[in-house]
């Protein structure tokens, strides 16, 4: 390039005057107890802390917890904080002193009792507390207060009454007032020996501050700071600030900071900022034309170098920490409009154009170049050593007079991209709906794509992909100077907007709804194997460009925002690089500039550089713990891992403190235990899980915190969930010996005046033959295996109870099969008793029956009896075939009928009685249903054996009706 071409050449690194800032706001919107901020602290944890008049708030990054009142009574300007050795945090308000700890706010009563309005208080290193109040300076421990007073020199004693103290090793800076003189007065005050060592008299209105090993006065209306050699010697000597010299000239200070980098931070009267950077000789200027909000009164540095700013009546700003700035060339000029994407040529040289100019950056060097503009320009770009110029007919154009028309005719629907790729021999690729090779001699090669395609990826076996926007992948290799075709495959799950080789066969691409998708693809496979989208904190699955940093991260441009990827083995996380800098636009093009910063387009032709790379961005190791948890709503302490079967409920809350991007950091929560894997992946802080089963449990926490390195933490919480005592297998197993000695007593005993009854009655001995054979069967049907299953499975139970979980299985099986045993029994025992051989009586049974049967099904059950019975006798074996026959057919209503009425009618006629069961289920049909057809067969030859007939009418959706019609 000649020189006479340059119209600009300037270093790209050049710093500039100043930049925009930007914050975020936190106010009563997001949280904040009260917008009039009059103190911030961070405790070692990192949480941090805001103090005003209406109470303090307490934010962790994930929340804002608030405490304005203490039992009912309000918690009046809050003015000073400071944290114990032992991690509780002391609150300082006019009502008193307050202590939190784990949440719970509690109230210093002694201290209370003695004093009325503390103001600030001051640990000394061997942990003496000395408080500042309306009563004077007082040291205090535990209940005890001491007064500090100035010893004057007739032996009487003046209270100290100050509000601004600064303690240094067994000394007290204080300023404190004489009313009557109206004086104000610095001093230096030893609190041991209780005496003033050295005074400076000043007007109302000192102020002072503590950074590092200096200490700054505002006297006179001006700040200065002391001298530390004479301050050493126990003398208050002021001298000039030493920065004096870097203040602009003709500002006052209202107030100061410096930060941890030395770096002085000043609020001038005239509501001006200033950043004077001493290690860059550099002095940074900004005022509301550059965001900074209006009412700067105070600065924060937490220990992630985040700065806080306190302005009046408007809450906290927190500065972000930006990776991105806009693109501003020295004298605050701004690049206009940029017509096209960003190129990057084989050589490095990025270039951009706008209007009638083009942008060059090569090897930090900003380059900005006149042109000729021309219709029909798609592209401008550096390769082979010269400028070419890319119009949407397919016609390239150097500046040096080469013409190359890639294709001879094309129709209006076949378009060129934008996007300008180069193989790895330097070859020049073009796409769109047609695919071009040009080689550096100038011969090229073009042949017809599937669909339009935005860019062209080679592979390492100098194969050409092209990744359509449709459904076509297809790969083309160059051989004696013609495309040829290779593979093709087919996926309509996404739409291609560009693509990039990972390593050897595995693609990166970008899609148009389902973010980024990794594909292994080569001449004999086709295989997706994962894909990133917002479920990963992408800004929009709709990603039009990449970078690949490393192997571990890349730069994704999407719709809207740039993000930063972290590919990492425990998680893949993105940063929202755009979003944190208040900016949401769609980014369609972006170029590596070196290993550390990169170029961006946004949609309305903005250029801004991003810092992709940077030691600075790291934070510190974040401390990461539960904040709460609670179980069945309240909150219990994590020391605690034993609950009650009822404290069944939990609720999960962690904290993790670091403020650099927080809203973007996850948390992923596992609970693991008895039939339980439940997994919560998400930026929410809290998990919840109700109705757990008895049994242990552990709840793993990990935090990922976004930044260039990855930084993850993780917590667990085991507990255990006890089992009621009547399902622990000492009770069931006691409770099956006692139930099966109550029923061997009681069957012997039946069975016992059974025998005494046939002996009596010697003439009802073939009567009673039949009966006891009836009732042997029975006993052997029911009874019997029903108790020889209960001892196989109690000897069962027993060899099992070293596993809990098979014993309990086996006993809940013992439990059913002795209920089933019972209600068997009690039927048996109905039928034997000869009180109830009415038809009065069977009708009673049965409706007893019913109602408690039907019961958990939330069937309604009718019945429809005589007002009186007449039938006075009924034979045992009538009374038990008609019941078993009622018995069976409610069961199969309630299995197969699925209805909710059902009605169970008795009519007495002459010489007989009939029993109608009707439901209004589902019904079907008796010639195809097989499913209980032995059963209703089981039931006609019961009826039919005790002499009575048995009919059954059905259809499908019409319901079941049932009759049973028994001669006296």
């Amino acid at each position: 390039m000649k020189p006479a071409a340059l119209l600009l050449l300037i270093q790209f690194s050049l710093s500039v005057a100043s930049q925009s800032l930007s914050f975020n706001q936190y106010t009563p919107a997001e949280g904040l107890v009260d917008t009039r901020v009059g103190k911030i602290f961070q405790d070692s944890r990192g949480v941090m802390y805001f103090l005003t008049p209406d109470g303090f708030s307490v934010f962790d990054g994930q929340r804002f917890t608030n405490y304005s009142q203490y039992q009912n009574q309000s918690l009046s300007i809050v003015s000073d904080i400071v944290e114990e050795k032992n991690g509780r945090i002391l609150i300082v308000s006019i009502s008193g002193i307050y202590f939190l700890q784990n949440n719970k706010l509690e109230k210093d009563t002694a201290f209370f009792n003695r004093s009325l309005e503390p103001g600030s208080v001051h640990i000394t290193p061997s942990g003496e507390k000395i408080i500042a109040a309306n009563s004077g300076l007082m040291l205090y421990d535990g209940g005890k207060t001491m007064p500090l007073d100035i010893q004057k020199e007739d032996g009487t004693k003046q209270p100290l009454k100050t509000d601004k103290v600064i303690l240094k090793d067994d000394n007290l800076i204080i300023a404190y007032s004489n009313q009557k003189l109206n004086r104000q007065y610095l001093a230096l005050y030893n609190w041991k020996e209780q005496k003033l060592i050295s005074e400076i008299t000043s007007e109302p209105g000192i102020n002072m501050m503590h950074y590092q090993e200096k200490i700054f006065v505002f006297l006179k209306k001006e700040w200065y700071e002391l001298n530390t050699e004479e301050f050493n010697k126990g003398k208050l000597i002021t001298q000039p600030l030493y920065f004096a010299t870097r203040i602009p000239a003709g500002k006052k200070i209202f107030n100061f900071f410096i930060d941890t980098q030395k770096k002085i931070w000043l609020i001038t009267t005239d509501k001006q900022f200033y950043v004077i950077d001493p290690a860059k000789n550099e002095t940074l200027h900004y005022s509301s034309a550059n965001g900074l909000p209006d009412g700067l009164s105070n600065i924060f540095q937490d220990r992630e170098n985040n700065y806080w700013l306190t302005v009046a009546g408007k809450g906290v700003y927190k500065m972000t920490q930006n990776r991105v700035e806009k693109f501003i060339l020295p004298g605050k000029k701004q690049i206009p409009f940029i017509e096209q994407f960003i190129n990057k040529s084989p050589e490095g040289i990025i270039s951009f154009k706008y209007g009638s100019k083009l942008g060059i950056i090569t090897n930090n060097v900003f380059i900005e170049k006149k042109m000729t503009e021309k219709p029909g320009v798609k592209q401008v770009f550096f390769w082979n050593n010269r400028r070419w110029t890319l119009y949407d007919n397919y016609r390239l154009e150097s500046e040096k007079g080469d013409t190359i028309q890639l294709i001879s005719f094309l129709p209006e629907s076949k378009l060129v991209s934008s996007r300008i790729s180069f193989d790895k021999a330097g070859r020049l690729l073009i796409s769109g709906n047609y695919f071009s090779v040009v080689s550096k001699d100038l011969t090229f090669a073009t042949t017809e794509l599937p669909w339009f395609t935005d860019n062209i990826v080679t592979d390492d076996d100098s194969n050409y992909w092209c990744f359509t926007r449709s459904a076509y992948i297809v790969s083309y290799r160059l051989k004696d100077n013609r495309l040829q075709l290779q593979q093709t495959y087919r996926n309509a799950d996404y739409s291609t907007r560009f693509a990039y080789q990972w390593n050897k066969d595995t693609f990166c691409i970008g899609t148009r709804h389902n973010g980024i998708v990794f594909v292994k693809i080569n001449s004999r496979e086709y295989k997706k194997l994962g894909s990133i989208g917002k479920e990963k904190g992408l800004s929009n699955n709709f990603a039009v460009d990449i970078i690949r940093l490393n192997q571990h991260k890349l730069v994704v441009a999407c719709v809207p925002g740039l993000d930063l990827v972290h590919l990492n083995k425990e998680d893949t996380a993105a940063e929202q690089l755009f979003s944190r800098a208040g900016l949401f636009t769609t980014v369609p093009s972006i170029q590596l500039m070196n290993d550390s910063l990169l170029v961006a387009l946004d949609e309305s032709g903005s250029l801004y550089k991003v810092h992709v790379s940077s030691s600075a961005m790291q934070p510190l190791t974040p401390s990461f713990y539960f904040n709460e948890i609670t179980v069945n709503g309240k909150q219990t302490d994590s020391a605690i891992n034993h609950y009650r079967y009822t404290e069944n409920n939990f609720r999960f809350s962690v904290s993790a403190p670091s403020f650099i991007d927080e809203k973007n950091i996850r948390f992923v929560f596992e609970l693991t235990g008895p039939g339980t894997n439940a997994v919560q992946n998400s930026k929410r802080a809290e998990f919840e899980y109700s109705n757990l089963q008895p049994g242990s449990y552990t709840l793993t926490a990990t935090a990922f915190f976004p930044g260039d390195e990855p930084v993850s933490k993780t917590i667990s919480y085991s507990f255990t969930i006890k089992k009621p005592f009547w399902k622990t297998a000492g009770f069931i197993a006691g409770l099956i010996a006692f139930i099966s000695l109550l029923l061997y007593a009681y069957f012997k005993n039946i069975l016992q005046r059974r025998l005494q009854r046939q002996k009596v009655e010697l003439e009802k001995q073939q009567a009673i033959a039949h009966e006891r054979s009836r009732i042997s069967r029975d006993m052997h049907d029911d009874m019997g295996s029903g108790l020889t299953k209960i001892a196989i499975l109690s000897e069962v139970a027993k060899k099992q109870l070293p596993e809990p979980d098979k014993a309990r299985e086996q006993l809940e099986k013992i439990s059913e099969s002795s209920r089933e045993l019972v209600d068997s029994l009690q039927d048996i025992i109905w039928v034997l008793n000869p009180k109830n051989d009415t038809l009065e009586s069977l009708s009673a049974y049965v409706r007893e029956y019913a109602l408690k049967y039907f019961e958990p099904f939330a069937v309604k059950v009718d019945f429809v009896y005589p007002e009186q019975f007449f039938i006075r006798h009924l034979s045992e074996e009538k009374r038990r075939n008609v019941y078993l026959t009622v018995k069976e057919s409610l069961n199969n209503i309630a299995k197969h009928a699925w209805s909710n009425n059902v009605i169970i009618e008795i009519k007495e006629l002459t010489g007989q009685f009939k029993i109608t069961i009707q439901d209004d289920g589902k019904g079907f049909e008796p010639g195809k249903v097989r499913l209980f057809a032995n059963g209703l067969k089981n039931m006609q030859n019961r009826v039919e054996q005790a002499g009575g007939t048995y009919e059954i009418s059905s259809s499908p959706g019409k319901g079941t009706i049932t009759g049973i019609t028994m001669p006296v």
